[in-house]
């Protein structure tokens, strides 16, 4: 591949607010690189992506590399367009916390969730025409867990060669593939995600089984507006030509090992997904011992988020 058009390079995946000042603190010394070991609860079957052929025991160990010297603040959000559970986090909790801190964590989303290639992991096989969810999509939680060891961030081991060669399968099928490309071709910032999936299950907006390419696409023009200087002509080339495939792969090798969607991590470390207070409550520990105002004000430590 001799590389794509210059008005459709694969972009990268910026934070969804400026960077951060000079103020935020960052403590000197190197960073000692630990591993840790992270064990999830069981989750709702969309949360869980169940497996085809055979059974499952809650979630699988996952990896993280976590450096305890350097003070993160940045919040990885790691999931897919047509999942109704990464909606809700992004429409509500993850919406209540920049709002609460939006001066304090900077955000990158990442749009490839629980999707995999079909190599280098045995059990992938084609989604069939028109499905939508993981059990009709034919989707294997096995084949995902092993492919992310594999080729995802963080692997132990060189990545083969095979780990992102041809189209992706999606959890919700097709339409998903579709929509996660566009929203990495953009880059994934916040304003065209949260249009996106504003329009999920929405008249005129768009549903896994059901919306055509075309109903995709539409949804995606009328959403790049909502990101100042995003141009929908260089998304619509990079999402039909090979800077697409590559803007796929990126987010690919971005996305860790993971139990399922939507993921979020802050300093190496998974923080909760189920509520605005759970969410800010963690993050805000993240941020300690000198976590931002916010973090210390009445409504957070009375809990008064509402999502």
């Amino acid at each position: 591949d001799a590389g794509p058009p210059a008005d459709a390079a694969p972009p990268t995946f910026p934070p969804m607010r400026p960077a951060l000042g000079a103020a935020a603190p960052v403590w000197a010394g190197l960073a000692l690189v630990l591993l840790f070991v992270v064990s999830m609860g069981s989750g709702s079957p969309d949360h869980q992506a169940g497996v085809v052929g055979g059974a499952t025991s809650g979630w699988p160990s996952v990896a993280v590399i976590v450096t305890p010297r350097v003070l993160d603040r940045t919040l990885y959000v790691y999931g897919e367009a047509a999942c109704p559970d990464t909606k809700d986090f992004v429409l509500g909790p993850l919406a209540s916390m920049m709002t609460v801190l939006t001066d304090h964590v900077q955000v990158i989303y990442v749009p490839f969730g629980n999707a995999y290639y079909f190599a280098p992991c045995p059990g992938a096989v084609p989604s069939p025409l028109g499905c939508a969810t993981f059990a009709a999509c034919l989707f294997n939680s096995t084949t995902r867990d092993c492919y992310f060891r594999a080729c995802g961030r963080g692997s132990a081991t060189a990545r083969p060669s095979s780990c992102y060669a041809g189209p992706p399968r999606c959890q919700h099928g097709s339409s998903e593939c579709l929509a996660n490309r566009l929203q990495a071709c953009a880059g994934a910032p916040l304003p065209f995600v949260s249009c996106f999936f504003g329009a999920l299950g929405q008249k005129g907006g768009w549903a896994p089984g059901v919306a055509s390419p075309d109903d995709v696409l539409g949804v995606a023009k009328r959403c790049a507006p909502a990101t100042p200087g995003l141009s929908w002509a260089d998304v619509e080339a990079c999402a039909a030509g090979a800077g697409g495939n590559r803007a796929v792969a990126k987010a690919a090798r971005a996305t860790p090992p993971h139990p399922g969607v939507p993921y979020a991590v802050i300093g190496g470390m998974p923080v909760r997904t189920d509520s605005a207070h759970a969410l800010i409550t963690d993050v805000c520990a993240s941020l300690a011992p000198h976590p931002p105002d916010p973090c210390t004000s009445e409504g957070a430590a009375q809990g008064s988020y509402t999502h």
